[in-house]
């Protein structure tokens, strides 16, 4: 009788042994699987910002173009882009935090700028196109100033540009694609 409860004792310790090997071995397979995750999580952290579903190009601009954009802004570093053959530099007003972009030629000359609005200080008229065309959906409308000083508004939506006139009613692409060709001529 003593050897059965001794024979269960040896089993029940190499039992214990067991488990513990398989604890110790789950143990390191979740550190793993953990580690891995993190370090997933850290490399995709480093990816580049996607905007409108399209990949940015990351570039920096030429010295001419950085240089006339240092001359108006010294103490800003913007984030630069590439769209249409422009350059453009996007930053934050440092006082009001609203978004300001900036769109440069080839030569460095100011193409036209942007600015993020106060919701009232632009007309009424984008509101009630917005609202109606895309109910439930928020937005940020912004004032465009082009190289000879027409006004305009828009709204960058994630698959689009909706361009509004100084009076704030809505411009269809064509027409305002003809208006920025002829403003660039």
């Amino acid at each position: 009788m003593h050897f059965n409860i001794l024979l269960m004792i040896f089993q029940l310790a190499h039992d214990l042994r067991l488990l513990r090997k398989l604890t110790n071995k789950l143990m390191k397979t979740l550190y793993s699987f953990f580690i891995f995750c993190l370090l997933l999580n850290v490399l995709s952290a480093q990816s580049p910002a996607y905007e409108g579903g399209k990949e940015p190009v990351a570039f920096q601009p030429s010295k001419k173009v950085l240089d006339k954009f240092k001359s108006e802004y010294p103490q800003i570093t913007p984030t630069w882009k590439v769209e249409q053959n422009y350059y453009v530099a996007d930053f934050s007003d440092t006082n009001s935090f609203k978004g300001i972009t900036i769109v440069y030629d080839k030569n460095a000359n100011v193409v036209r700028r942007e600015s993020e609005m106060e919701n009232s200080t632009y007309p009424q008229n984008i509101n009630t196109y917005f609202v109606k065309n895309y109910p439930g959906e928020k937005f940020k409308t912004w004032k465009s100033i082009d190289d000879k000083g027409n006004h305009s508004y828009c709204i960058k939506r994630e698959s689009e540009v909706l361009w509004f006139d100084n009076s704030g009613n809505y411009m269809d692409p064509q027409k305002k694609n003809e208006q920025t060709t002829a403003s660039a001529e």
